[in-house]
């Protein structure tokens, strides 16, 4: 059985919860760590693309929550994304 520790308060607690997440996080194009590993502190990652389109790395902003406050997601997660489509389109270039 997997095992899911709590690291902080807002730790995913379970395979249930941890597979809606995931569910999200394919259908949004990013993944947030909104103080699950370390209170105080906020990640954006994207997914880096390989030539057949499977996950091959990420790319992650990380700050203090003070400075990636809630409001400012959706900006860092669009910036996180057209980086990591960026990369992803060097990947497929230079095979």
């Amino acid at each position: 059985m997997l095992a899911f520790e709590r690291v902080t308060p807002r730790t995913i607690p379970n395979l249930a919860r941890f597979r809606k997440e995931l569910a999200r996080v394919a259908q949004q194009g990013y993944a947030i760590d909104d103080q699950e590993t370390d209170m105080g502190a906020r990640c954006v990652a994207a997914p880096i693309l390989d030539e057949s389109g499977s996950v091959t790395a990420a790319i992650s902003i990380s700050g203090p929550v003070t400075r990636i406050s809630r409001d400012r997601i959706q900006a860092y997660a669009l910036a996180t994304k057209k980086a990591a489509s960026a990369i992803s389109a060097q990947l497929r270039h230079s095979r």
